[in-house]
């Protein structure tokens, strides 16, 4: 557009000086208008974005970071949804110095060196050999870098549990509080496939056992604050169904998914009073959200 602006002024200039060999006032006045034309579609987009702002200030600014999406309604209005550009990067790059993760699982637990508050029998021979379930939940926020990441998680616990195997019914409740500060290795690769972590910190507990033998009484203990341990590795999903993954981030900012593989150990103080809670190798598994 602009060369041919050009060489239109060009052939009217040509044109006025094969008829007189002086400009009249009006080819000085055609003359104006080309170099103003010209000058004007050289502006700066800033500019002319300045003064479309200032013809219609109610218009909204667009900023470059994002994306705009137009859409059109039975009405003939036209909505527009604003999109961060982040959701369509690689994991690696679309993470934030900060986060924020939750998760919800399940750990079987064992304690060997328990013994019966009202008559010593073992865990083992109360409860089985197998263990029993404690549903946990964790959350806490996330501090990320080049390589890593560090979480500072606080945990519940919760168990549940009757048994009559030896002919009296027993009962077991345990309810666990937990902190743990737990090192991710998920800024190798621009995708997290797998995620090796490991994580230490500290817990308490709230026992309470019951016996068929004695209806009505309930043996009830705080522990004193132990430690524990716990290694384990993340297997993202965000890979399996990517639309899916995509959607969730855009409407509620969900950065990733992943299940959740661990083993871990808890310790007592060796002066603890307490029922011993020590266990040596436990099992858990759960589903962390990731923001």
């Amino acid at each position: 557009m602009k060369s041919l602006i050009r060489i239109a002024s060009l052939i009217a200039l040509l044109s006025a000086l094969s008829t007189t060999p002086a400009f009249t006032q009006d080819e000085f006045d055609i003359l104006d208008d080309v170099v103003n034309i010209d000058e004007s579609i050289e502006a700066e987009p800033e500019m002319l974005q300045s003064q479309q702002q200032e013809e219609n200030p109610d218009q909204p600014q667009v900023d470059e970071q994002e994306l705009v999406e137009v859409r059109e309604r039975a009405t003939e209005e036209y909505v527009e949804i604003r999109t961060s550009r982040d959701i369509f990067l690689p994991y690696k790059q679309r993470q934030n110095p900060w986060g924020f993760s939750f998760s919800l699982g399940a750990e079987k637990v064992d304690f060997p060196n328990l013994v019966s508050q009202f008559d010593d029998n073992s865990f083992q021979s109360l409860f089985g050999s197998d263990g029993l379930t404690m549903m946990s939940a964790e959350l806490g926020p996330k501090y990320n870098f080049s390589w890593g990441a560090l979480s500072m998680l606080l945990g519940y616990g919760q168990l549940s549990a009757t048994d009559s195997r030896i002919q009296v019914e027993a009962g077991l409740d345990i309810t666990r509080y937990s902190a743990t500060l737990v090192l991710n290795l998920d800024n190798f690769w621009d995708e997290p496939y797998f995620v090796p972590y490991f994580g230490a910190g500290i817990w308490q507990s709230e026992y309470a056992e019951t016996s068929e033998d004695q209806p009505g009484e309930v043996k009830r203990y705080s522990t004193d604050i132990g430690y524990h341990v716990r290694v384990g590795g993340l297997l993202g999903l965000d890979w399996i169904e990517p639309a899916t993954a995509l959607q969730a981030r855009k409407e509620t900012g969900l950065k990733a998914v992943f299940v959740n593989f661990y083993a871990s150990s808890s310790f007592m103080s060796e002066s603890a009073p307490d029922p011993d809670l020590e266990n040596e190798f436990d099992l858990g598994a759960s589903l962390i959200f990731e923001y």
